[in-house]
């Protein structure tokens, strides 16, 4: 009676100890794929639009493209993307380190830099647009209506 008490005390410890494992592994492949989502989609919607500005609080991001606006909203524990009325969440704590313009007098983002944290660990990562010379001019008409 005792031997079998000890072997079904380990069989249901050895199934506790690995469920903790399986349960940490899943957790954090979740939030690694929310990252990859996040930095994919920011940079394709970055090659996509013609004009990305920033707001004065650094909050909210703004890329126009010919027939489509998206707004990123960027709070301490997601990041919201917003296109025609339809809102994706990523679920991962992140905030803007640095943002790059083309220069001073023209308002556009040329890159910028995000601090994310995966894992309790923090994570930068940049996304970058080259303008070409007829977005920059479209910018620079915008600026100076």
């Amino acid at each position: 009676m005792m031997i079998s008490s000890i072997i079904i005390t380990f069989g249901y410890y050895s199934y506790f100890l690995l469920n903790n494992q399986f349960n940490k592994y899943h957790t954090n492949s979740i939030n690694i794929n929310e990252y990859y989502l996040l930095s994919t989609t920011l940079q394709r919607d970055f090659d996509r639009a013609n004009l990305i500005k920033d707001t004065i609080d650094n909050k909210h991001l703004i890329l126009k493209s010919d027939s489509t606006v998206i707004y990123y909203l960027i709070v301490d524990s997601t990041i919201m993307r917003g296109l025609n009325g339809n809102i994706d969440t990523f679920r991962i704590r992140g905030d803007i380190a640095d943002i790059q313009y083309v220069n001073d007098s023209l308002n556009l983002i040329k890159e910028i830099t995000f601090n994310t944290t995966l894992n309790k660990q923090l994570f930068p990562f940049s996304i970058t647009k080259k303008y070409s010379s007829k977005e920059l001019m479209q910018g620079e008409q915008l600026q100076h209506e």
